[in-house]
C-alpha cells in the first residue's frame, strides 16, 4: 500500500496505471480481503483510471467468494455504463456464483430480471446444468 501511494504521487514512468491497480485489487481478493480491495477501487477511479473486464471479474468474484453479496451489487452499480456494460457485469457475477453452490437462488434471481448472460457465462451454465441432469432449465436458458 506504501508503494501504491508512492507511485500516486509520482508523474514518471513509475505512475499507477489500470495494471497496478488491478493487481492490487486481486491480491486483495486472493488474501480475502475484498472490503479492502473496494477501497482500492475507489481511489483507481479517484486517480482517473476506469476499472476494465478483469478488474471487474476479479473484485465481483472476491466479494461473492467472501458472502458480500450486496457489495458485489454496488460494485456493478459503480462500473457499469462507466467502461463495461450492466449484461456484462451481471455475467461476472452469474459466473461467480455458479462457483460458489451456496449461493444458488441468487443466481437464478439473475436470470429472472432478464439480463442475458454473455457467451462465456452462458456456455458455463448450461454446460454446469447439463452435467447434472437440468436438462429443462438448461433449455429454458
Amino acid at each position: 500500500m506504501e508503494m501504491l501511494g508512492e507511485m500516486e504521487k509520482e508523474s514518471g514512468d513509475s505512475k499507477t496505471n489500470l495494471v497496478t491497480y488491478t493487481a492490487v485489487i486481486q491480491k486483495f481478493c486472493e488474501k480475502d480481503q475484498s472490503m479492502d480491495a473496494l477501497r482500492i477501487l475507489d481511489r483507481m477511479r479517484e486517480f482517473g483510471c476506469k476499472p476494465n473486464s478483469i478488474t471487474r471479474r476479479v473484485l465481483i468474484k472476491g466479494l461473492c467468494g467472501e458472502g458480500n453479496l450486496g457489495e458485489a451489487y454496488k460494485v456493478i452499480d459503480k462500473v457499469a455504463g462507466e467502461c463495461v456494460l450492466y449484461d456484462e457485469c451481471y455475467s461476472s457475477l452469474l459466473l461467480a456464483l455458479w462457483q460458489i453452490e451456496t449461493l444458488r437462488r441468487q443466481r437464478w434471481l439473475i436470470l429472472a430480471r432478464g439480463l442475458r448472460p454473455d457467451g462465456a457465462a452462458s456456455s458455463t451454465v448450461l454446460r454446469r446444468l447439463c452435467s447434472v441432469g437440468r436438462w429443462l432449465d438448461a433449455f429454458c436458458l
